[in-house]
């Protein structure tokens, strides 16, 4: 007798940081900057004198000929913050111990509720966890994104993570810091 399976996903109860005691104003930390990681040469905001070890792909040739001599481009400063959310499943030090069902569930949902309040800002949101995927052995990672997907992936992600801690928590933070270097566009 072939009896079809069916799955049923329970994603977490998503909170309000106002709900959970966090002040949104200071769950990420200061937003302000004065080292931009990247310029946005779509947007030219003016130029100046050229100097060394300026790109010569920044030489904005209509104004070096008005000033006769050499000028760049200046450009917009821009910065894209991401979000990447660690849950730790231990209920302690000793991860291989397992983890509190009750604390796993409130950990599940504050994490799941941080990445949707990244989310709503716009920035690359993804999910770390040494909680092993339903039906695996591999610990859940869901590298930044923002596409409109994104959200519902971590959340099935956190659908299925189980109490099962694949390792300690420092590990995989210290193993996937290299990802969350700046700049650095591959994970995993």
């Amino acid at each position: 007798m072939d009896e079809a399976q069916e799955r049923l996903i329970v994603y977490p109860r998503l909170f309000t940081l106002e709900e959970m005691g966090l002040p949104p104003s200071e769950v990420l930390g200061e937003t302000h900057t004065t080292n931009w990681l990247f310029q946005d040469p779509s947007r030219t905001v003016g130029v100046r004198d050229y100097r060394a070890g300026d790109s010569f792909r920044h030489v904005h040739w209509k104004a070096t000929a008005r000033r006769q001599r050499l000028q760049a481009r200046v450009y917009e400063p821009t910065t894209t913050p991401s979000l990447v959310v660690f849950l730790n499943v231990a209920a302690g030090a000793e991860y291989w111990r397992g983890s509190d069902a009750e604390l796993l569930e409130w950990a599940v949902s504050v994490a799941g509720s941080i990445a949707r309040y990244g989310f709503e800002r716009k920035m690359p949101v993804g999910m770390v966890s040494n909680g092993a995927v339903y039906r695996s052995d591999q610990p859940l990672r869901v590298p930044p994104g923002r596409s409109t997907g994104q959200l519902l992936h971590i959340l099935e992600g956190l659908a299925g993570v189980s109490g099962y801690a694949t390792r300690p928590i420092e590990a995989m933070i210290l193993s996937e810091s290299a990802h969350l270097r700046r700049g650095r566009r591959s994970w995993w």
